[in-house]
């Protein structure tokens, strides 16, 4: 688990190795995540996924 702050900070090359993977990115509500995709996308990144609604609403779904 990365915060966003530290992904927006990192050198590229420390995750360079992920960018045509897929990634999933979440958090609390989803939107700091979305971020994050954004800019991954702009970094390169192939296949990022946001975890719309984030936790919250994936406990929603599940019952938690």
């Amino acid at each position: 688990m990365v915060p966003l702050g530290q992904i927006q900070s990192m050198q590229i090359d420390e995750i360079e190795d992920l960018k045509d993977k897929e990634v999933i990115l979440y958090c609390r509500s989803g939107n700091r995540s979305g971020q994050a995709c954004m800019f991954l996308d702009a970094m390169g990144f192939k296949n990022t996924r946001n975890l719309v609604g984030g936790m919250l609403a994936w406990q929603e779904k599940v019952g938690g």
